[in-house]
């Protein structure tokens, strides 16, 4: 019950602070998946990938991601990451009731430190290969992969190390 509290206080903070920033960002994330999908092809294609997405929730993911992090990001620093050059770095520091965490942004890569409280000193990057269309997590010395897409395949690799995976096209 206590976590649920906490999780649910969070949530309300984020969309007071989203709401009252008087932020519209450029959707940089969601805009990339939706223009990938639109690549594709025919519209039966683009239709399928669209179910498939909204499904697995693709879209709400990104969605979420661009409202809550990626646009409070770009009101308050001017610059969106997902549309980061070579060299920019965009570093924010957010607090909850435990920890206080310092994320670094730069391109294709999102480093995630605890600087405050019981687990200082901890840290993890996302980074995303755009050799393989992939994200890795890399953390305590490993780097795993925890979504790809190749070709018309997505796979999402849980933390229980179970995978998901689905066929993007509609034969």
């Amino acid at each position: 019950m206590k976590k649920l509290r906490k999780i649910s206080t969070i949530i309300a903070l984020l969309l007071v602070v989203v709401m009252l920033s008087g932020c519209f960002g450029n959707f940089a994330l969601t805009r990339k998946v939706y223009n990938k999908n639109q690549s594709i092809g025919n519209k039966w294609a683009n239709t399928a990938v669209m179910w498939a997405m909204m499904i697995i929730p693709v879209y709400e993911v990104c969605g979420f991601l661009d409202v809550v992090v990626l646009n409070t990001i770009e009101f308050w620093s001017g610059q969106n990451p997902v549309t980061m050059n070579e060299n920019e770095v965009d570093i924010q520091k957010v607090a909850s009731e435990d920890n206080t965490y310092e994320i670094k942004a730069t391109k294709n890569r999102y480093d995630i430190t605890v600087v405050e409280g019981k687990d200082k000193g901890k840290s993890v990057a996302v980074i995303y290969d755009p050799v393989v269309n992939a994200w890795k997590l890399q953390a305590d010395g490993h780097i795993s992969t925890i979504a790809q897409i190749e070709g018309s395949r997505l796979e999402l690799v849980y933390p229980d190390g179970s995978v998901y995976k689905t066929d993007l096209r509609l034969d």
